[in-house]
């Protein structure tokens, strides 16, 4: 196959890819084109287009080359002992099938990464085309976000044909007043945010790429605006902690910086669920409901669970499915707190969540053992970055580690991994790709 012919192939693949990750459509009734087969019941169907596009444009030999490749070759290696891992422990959990369900999705996302490093090492400059085809799939997903918020038509549509949860489902509070978090075609909040965020931060890194300044202008504003409404903390700590860095190291221009900087604190400033959380970080009783019940609540169920099998884990997924039991008895000894009484004042729903920490997901769905080979993952990663002098690499794989830490939808939600993939593949080249004309 002609070098161009297999790129245009392998782009039309990533972009579908992209597309189907962010606007997951779900038929409420799902039809059947052929009699007697039921495709929704098919597991990763629809990704068959992607997977066939990409490994025709993978020359076989392109994969003993990444093997060769001492890097690559160890973080490749943990990869599969912890997919092969998480499959056993999972046949022995209490729930095996959302444990096969969450491992299987993981090791397809583990060969999805194998196959664009190999479509990488095949054709390098296509780094180029992922960084920008992730920023355009950002605006599909900024749109979906402000449409949410401002057409009740559309959030509807998100709600019957795009698993979107209802607009009070994550909302901040002024006084009487709610102002939902719009998460348009993503299912959470936090995680919208920091796909926002992400993207922000790669335009930043990458402006050069991006001649037009006024493009810049409206993609820094836009962004800046739906990441106001979204008001996630953790995000917000990534742009702060990278700002930082890039000014102190002098990675981004300083003139860069200043706008990007002025856009920002205008689209926070004007958005009131950014003003609603300021307000929260200063009042003392929303800080003590957060100690009280809420993330810290959750990582103290979720070390109940790992205490019950250190060695071996849960399985994966299954903190989730058990862990409103333990939350329930953490919350019980909180006499002050109404758990049992619906109707009674001040009563406080107990759902069922992930550990909101990917170190804890680790430690109590996988064991010690699973927790000691994601370390040596991040280690080998960070090591590589180091000897490499890939400060922009370290900057971001610390930003993925922060949110990581705090947020309830890493390892397992789908965009999450994307992110990883996109983030591991850019990394390579230092995160800041080189305009094709200057290579």
């Amino acid at each position: 196959m002609k070098k161009e012919n297999a790129i245009l192939m392998f782009k039309i693949a990533w972009l579908y890819f992209l597309i189907i990750n962010i606007a997951e459509i779900s038929f409420q009734n799902k039809p059947d084109f052929i009699p007697f087969i039921n495709f929704a019941n098919i597991p990763y169907l629809k990704y068959a287009p992607f997977l066939l596009l990409t490994i025709l444009v993978v020359p076989f030999k392109i994969f003993r080359r990444i093997f060769e490749n001492k890097f690559l070759k160890s973080i490749f290696s943990l990869l599969l002992i912890l997919a092969v891992y998480s499959f056993f422990i999972g046949i022995y959990s209490a729930h095996p099938g959302v444990a096969r369900y969450n491992s299987s999705r993981i090791t397809f996302f583990i060969l999805v990464l194998l196959l664009v490093i190999a479509v990488y090492y095949s054709y390098p400059k296509i780094s180029e085309f992922i960084l920008k085809s992730f920023l355009f799939s950002s605006l599909i997903v900024l749109a979906g976000s402000i449409f949410d918020f401002y057409s009740p038509d559309f959030h509807q549509v998100l709600k019957n044909n795009f698993g979107r949860p209802d607009a009070m489902n994550s909302f901040m509070k002024i006084g009487s007043e709610t102002f939902m978090r719009p998460m348009g075609f993503i299912t959470d909040a936090n995680l919208t945010a920091f796909f926002v965020a992400f993207s922000m931060l790669l335009m930043l890194v990458n402006n050069e790429l991006f001649k037009s300044k006024i493009l810049r202008i409206f993609y820094y504003f836009i962004s800046s605006y739906v990441f106001g409404m979204l008001a996630s903390r953790g995000a917000l700590l990534i742009v702060i902690f990278s700002v930082t860095v890039f000014f102190i190291a002098k990675l981004v221009t300083k003139k860069e910086l200043y706008l990007f900087l002025l856009l920002f604190i205008i689209g926070q400033v004007i958005t009131p669920q950014t003003q609603a959380r300021i307000e929260q970080l200063f009042n003392p009783k929303t800080i003590n409901e957060e100690f009280e019940v809420g993330r810290p609540v959750i990582w103290k169920a979720s070390f109940e669970l790992f205490k019950l099998n250190p060695l071996f884990g849960a399985g994966p997924g299954n903190f989730f499915e058990v862990s409103d039991i333990y939350i329930r008895k953490i919350l019980e000894n909180k006499k002050d707190l109404n758990i049992t009484n619906p109707e009674a004042s001040n009563y406080h729903k107990i759902d069922k969540y992930n550990p909101h920490n990917i170190f804890l997901v680790m430690a109590t769905e996988t064991g010690i053992i699973g927790l000691i080979i994601f370390l040596m993952l991040l280690i080998v990663i960070f090591n590589y970055y180091r000897k490499s002098g890939y400060l922009l690499s370290i900057i971001f794989l610390i930003n993925i580690l922060i949110v990581s830490f705090v947020s309830n939808y890493a390892p397992y939600y789908k965009i999450y991994l994307i992110i990883c993939i996109v983030f591991f593949v850019l990394s390579m080249d230092n995160m800041k790709i080189k305009r094709v004309d200057e290579n």
